[in-house]
């Protein structure tokens, strides 16, 4: 009785695996990579958005002193 070589059987099987485990793991690796690179856009869009914010902020507070202050001028010019 001829058995098989334990050579050719461990190399079936790491053939075999290594047909198999990358479709197994790439789902893994692919969902990883897009949840990392939809963070990282997140994290950007916030904060560009907390810039947009703060310049937004800045001009209506500016705005509005400047409102204040003339409005206040008004006032002491009419005393």
């Amino acid at each position: 009785m001829k058995t098989t070589p334990r050579l050719v059987i461990l190399a079936g099987l790491a053939g075999a695996f290594f047909v198999v485990a990358p479709s197994a793991f790439s789902m893994n690796t692919m969902e990883r990579t897009v949840t990392t690179q939809t963070q990282s856009v997140r994290r950007e869009a916030t904060e560009y958005q907390r810039r947009v914010a703060e310049s937004h902020a800045r001009a209506y507070m500016a705005k509005h002193l400047r409102a204040v202050r003339q409005d206040s001028r008004t006032h002491e010019a009419d005393r």
